[in-house]
């Protein structure tokens, strides 16, 4: 009966949708002996978790051997049974997401039957594994200091930063749009930026992993690391919590001073503090967990909304009155799972999160710059967002084990109320043109209504159908084999309408244009662009396939071999509306992404005490969908300049463009195809994003809780892919390839000439050194320190831009957009220590629970600044570095120290009372981040010859009376000032 249910399940399972695969479970394996070292045949094993539903069950072989897969994570209790022999109990035994725990115990021979428990001594090696992970389970993740999403606890891992110049999470050098997210096994990663998409409060959670480097072949799509969620089940015991967590500005330190142009006078810099805003955040949430069958059916759900209120009164420089605008925020975040144990051996499970988030009523600008007629109440924006996963796994017997994975990921955008007119924005301000009445005089930085608000957003309807099947299977020929296979399957998919529906004017008062084509254009009192058409209509889809197969080979129960090969196949979809550019302008097939791994972890000792590891693996990236609209007919965007004959600039009203009917207020220059589509210049031989991966390392017990690890980390970058820029006569015209090609090369030698430089290749190349000491939670106390030297060098920070701060465009940022910006001033190679290199870092966490019912937690980093290197604006180019990088120093250390506190008072039986506190940046340390870079605030145009024949920046902009920037090199970007959360708990 089992062998038909087997193939049954089987042919079910073939034939299924098929998803990508997470880890969501672990296993622990061992050897039972007896007294004299003989093992021990027969044996029966039963493990139970309230974690786990049901019984995990496993005989031993002939040798002794043993194995519990498809563990959830947990704390076990194992018995050990076999008659003649005292009953084994093991309790306290601890499984995390994807590690293998040797288990090795021994059986004493009793006459009568007896029962020996031992409490404790769970492994703390996993001595099989060549990949670095760091599991953070609730018992530590409720005792630190943290935010409310899951990401704000991966930071504690070595080589993972929050780096807001590279996007967010970096792990191991790599830039926050190179991750994967996963909640449930589902990939809740956006599929624009590459950043988490999906919220997940800790209410919701059982455990977080952080899966840094050396991870196996059914792992891909990362060139960072993979960050996965497991939300939180019921039991055979009824529990839940109600919970009210409270922030406000009175909580909250002082506003960081900002550095700025002064509006009305762009030659003189100063540091401005604005007043705090009036703000409160409420939460309230409730819990509740339990069983419908015992050991059959569980479910748990949680509901948490939270509203924030924010008051800000601003005084306009329009009119010089005081101007007071409110915005609410709500979130909506819910979670429910069901997990059941229909017949032994088959688990099942689904869960649904929610992250609903929307605000009504826009906020003025802090500066005063925003427009007194702008109906800032009417204005608001639903972002509706939600995770299904499904997961169901079968042990088919003790040596196969089968896993099914479904679900969907899904988000949109829509806009409550759309713009009524022409967005105007001033690039210069026209204080310093003569004759401008008063009441047109308008500051820099001035704008009528948001960028955002300008765009119609109808709907950006995003999501993601994920699924996997895979295959464990257990065999003996020359050491243990753990063979794994499996089939995945993504399609994504966006339905968007999102476009200006009127002019966007820019105004560039008192400058003269600059044009590619035409050179210096004089103008009368300045230009003005008008973008239109500017923004996205498409409906789009995707289907991506992956293939794993991978094993790990055990030799002598000392030397583990991990091997494994991925293939993955991947079109980038047309968003044209054009019947002749339907086809997919970029493809990788099976053959263009072949990603083998290989590695071994060996136990040195035989004792499970000492492992050391190494690893070497090709890894490739998913491609996000920021190229393929820009690049392939999604985003339009023609900008037309005109010469500014008037200066009543509200005479600027919608029209067609270009337009050379009011020769009274402007002058028709030309127009510029800013997003001239790439059917027709895309690499046809393009190599896929990639990196290698080289580690090595020992793990050590130090004791029953506490381990050592040593880990050597080198990666860099194969081939990358970028758009480059180069003019034509035309407009501006990209080309998408691998920066350093034949192709591009060929491409340079074409359009721009011999003469010109080489267009180098894409370099990131990551080295670090860590070591680190971990003790899990016991007796009371946790802790740990991890020390981390490392070197991040290159030309490329990778998919998102610290030399744009921050900026996440995947394969579209300006590192190539024209040849230049990687020369410096001498055309010498701009390559050097990139934006976010911290040679030296060191983190401490730990908290203690006092018998009293007071814990105290605490989270403290301390690392080195980051490189600063003085930038030119020279034609209208980001990035451009005149004399290399690393020119200037570097900011100052960063330090921050963050606590937990949290009191629980035992009301009787499972009932207790919590109240808690958590402090971000608990002394309020004022820590610049940045030293603004740019020398000079007006641009520099120089043409191709004056550039290639080298220059003196700084000569240049004397020579011309250039406007340089009085911000230069004045610090700025502080970090944030202390932040309290105060919250209450009912637990039951």
């Amino acid at each position: 009966m089992k062998k038909f249910l087997s193939f049954f399940l089987f042919l079910i399972l073939l034939g299924s949708i098929f998803a990508y695969a997470q880890e969501q479970t672990g296993e622990i394996v061992g050897t039972v002996k007896d007294a004299e070292g003989s093992p021990l045949p027969g044996v029966t094993i039963e493990a139970r978790s309230p974690t786990h539903i049901g019984a995990a069950t496993a005989v031993t072989d002939d040798m002794g051997r043993f194995r519990l897969i498809g563990l959830t994570p947990g704390s076990f209790t194992i018995t050990f049974s076999l008659p003649g022999f005292k009953k084994l109990i093991r309790k306290g035994i601890i499984v995390r997401l994807g590690k293998t725990f040797n288990l090795n115990v021994t059986l004493i021979q009793a006459a009568i039957e007896e029962e020996v428990t031992v409490v404790g001594e769970s492994p703390v090696v996993d001595i099989k594994k060549s990949s670095t992970t760091m599991n953070i389970g609730k018992e530590m993740f409720a005792k630190l200091p943290k935010g409310r999403n899951f990401t704000s606890v991966v930071t504690v891992a070595a080589g993972v930063n929050d780096e807001p110049m590279l996007g967010g999470t970096s792990m191991d050098g790599a830039s926050g749009s190179e991750n994967m997210f996963f909640v449930d096994g589902v990939d809740t990663t956006s599929l624009y930026t590459g950043a988490s998409a999906q919220r997940v409060l800790f209410e919701f959670i059982e455990e977080v992993q952080v899966k840094s480097s050396g991870y196996e072949a059914e792992y891909g799509g990362s060139m960072g690391g993979v960050i996965n969620v497991i939300t939180r089940s019921g039991g055979n015991e009824f529990h839940g919590e109600a919970s009210l967590y409270y922030r406000s500005d009175e909580l909250h330190g002082p506003r960081r001073p900002s550095l700025r142009l002064n509006p009305l006078d762009n030659t003189k810099a100063e540091y401005i503090t604005y007043p705090e805003d009036n703000w409160y955040q409420y939460e309230a949430g409730f819990g509740l967990g339990g069983y419908v069958f015992k050991d059959r059916l569980w479910f748990f759900g949680n509901v948490m909304p939270r509203i924030t209120r924010t008051e800000r009164t601003v005084e306009f420089l329009a009119d010089g009155l005081e101007h007071t605008t409110t915005q609410k925020e709500y979130s909506y975040f819910f979670q429910g799972k069901l997990t059941a144990q229909p017949f032994s051996g088959l688990r099942i499970s689904g869960s649904f999160v929610n992250d609903f988030y929307k605000w009504r009523g826009a906020l003025a600008s802090l500066a005063g710059t925003s427009d007194p007629e702008y109906q800032f109440d009417i204005y608001g924006f639903d972002y509706p967002g939600w995770t299904a996963a499904f997961r169901a796994d079968y042990i088919a017997s003790d040596n196969l084990f089968f896993t099914l994975n479904g679900g969907y990921f899904r988000t949109n955008e829509k806009q409550l109320v759309g713009p009524d007119g022409p967005r105007y924005y001033f690039r210069a301000t026209n204080a310093t043109i003569p004759g401008v009445p008063p009441n047109l005089v308008r500051a820099y930085g001035w704008y009528n209504y948001g960028y955002d608000d300008g765009f119609q957003t109808l709907k950006n309807i995003q999501n993601r159908l994920t699924g996997n099947w895979d295959f464990t299977y257990f065999f003996d020929a020359g050491g243990e084999h753990v063979v794994k296979g499996g089939v995945q399957l993504v399609r994504i998919g966006q339905d968007v309408d999102d476009a200006y529906p009127y002019d966007y004017n820019r105004l560039y008062w008192g400058r003269s244009y600059q044009s590619p084509s035409l050179g210096t254009v004089p103008t009368t009192y300045g230009y003005l662009e008008v973008r239109e058409p500017y923004g996205t209509k498409a409906k789009i889809h995707s289907i991506r396939w992956a293939l794993f197969l991978q094993d790990s080979w055990t030799i002598a129960n000392r030397l583990t071999l991990n091997y494994g090969l991925r293939a993955e196949k991947e079109d980038i979809p047309s968003f044209s509306d054009l019947p002749e550019y339907q086809e997919a302008p970029i493809k990788f097939s099976f053959n263009d992404k072949i990603a083998p791994r290989i590695g071994f972890a060996y136990d040195v000792f035989g004792d499970n005490n000492l492992k050391v590891f190494a690893s070497i693996g090709l890894y490739y990236d998913v491609m996000k969908l920021e190229m393929a609209e820009g690049s392939y007919g999604g985003f339009k965007w023609i900008s037309h300049y005109y010469d500014i004959k008037t200066l009543d600039w509200k005479k600027f009203v919608e029209t067609t463009h270009p337009d050379t009917s009011h020769p009274e207020l402007y002058e028709y220059i030309e127009s510029l195809n800013w997003r001239i589509p790439s059917f027709e210049t895309t690499q046809p031989d393009m190599k896929p994003y990639s990196k290698i991966e080289y580690t090595a390392g020992l793990q050590k017990k130090l004791g029953e809780d506490l381990s050592l690890t040593l880990r050597f980390l080198h990666n860099h970058i194969i081939w990358a892919i970028e758009d480059i820029g180069m003019q034509t006569p035309e407009g501006e015209q990209y080309y998408n390839g691998n920066p350093g090609s034949d192709w591009i090369q060929d491409l340079y030698d074409k359009n721009l000439g011999p003469e010109y430089p080489d267009c180098p290749k894409a370099k990131r190349s990551y080295y670090s050194l860590s070591i680190g000491v971990d003790k899990r939670y016991s007796n009371n106390w946790m802790g740990g320190i991890h020390y981390t030297w490392s070197y991040l060098w290159g030309n490329f920070s990778g998919l998102a831009s610290s030399d744009e701060f921050g900026r996440m465009s995947p394969n579209v940022e300006r590192y190539f957009d024209a040849w230049m910006l990687h020369r410096d001033q001498n055309l010498n190679e701009t390559t050097g220590k990139l934006p976010t290199d911290r040679p030296h870092q060191l983190k401490v966490y730990g908290s203690y629970t006092f018998n009293f019912g007071l814990t105290v937690g605490f989270y403290s980093y301390a690392m080195s600044g980051t490189p600063v290197s003085r930038m030119l604006d020279l034609n209208n180019l980001e990035g451009y570095y005149p004399v290399g990088r690393l020119s200037d120093g570097r900011t100052p250390f960063l330090t921050r120290t963050d606590l937990y506190l949290e009191y629980n008072l035992k009301l009787g039986g499972r009932y207790g009372f919590q109240i808690n506190a958590n402090i971000i940046n608990l002394f309020n340390q004022k820590i610049a981040q940045r030293k603004y870079p740019y020398y000079n605030q007006q641009t520099i145009y120089l043409d191709d010859s004056e550039i290639l024949a080298g220059f003196d920046y700084q000569e240049v902009c004397a020579r011309e009376g250039i406007l340089l920037d009085p911000r230069f090199l004045k610090p700025y970007y502080y970090t944030s000032s202390i932040d309290v959360r105060l919250g209450i708990k009912f637990i039951f």
